[in-house]
């Protein structure tokens, strides 16, 4: 586990692939980084939209999601990998809500 938390007050990352006119997103998370937020640690949606998480993410607040997703229209066609040693917390909230249609795979010791 890391000890730098990148943070912000309400969530820390977002990867929203929906406005960019057919373009890929990809966002990396690499071992040794903690991202947290109170609400979110990472939020994923749009089509072509892919994280790779192999950091920690995780959220603070009570009713928060560490990985979250949105299952409205458009929001779907997201790609989630978590490998490695990759620690997903979320205190009293949800570790992974991910309503939308796509893929998730988790492996290695995550």
């Amino acid at each position: 586990m890391s000890t730098q938390c990148y943070q912000n007050k309400n969530g820390a990352l977002k990867a929203d692939s929906r406005n960019l006119d057919g373009a890929s997103v990809t966002l990396n998370i690499e071992e040794g980084v903690n991202v947290c937020g109170a609400d979110y640690g990472l939020v994923i949606f749009g089509n072509k939209t892919v994280a790779n998480v192999k950091g920690d993410i995780e959220a603070t607040n009570a009713s928060g999601y560490a990985i979250s997703g949105n299952g409205n229209p458009g929001c779907e066609g997201t790609t989630l990998n978590i490998s490695g040693e990759a620690d997903i917390r979320a205190y009293q909230g949800i570790g992974i809500y991910i309503p939308q249609e796509g893929t998730t795979n988790i492996s290695d010791k995550a």
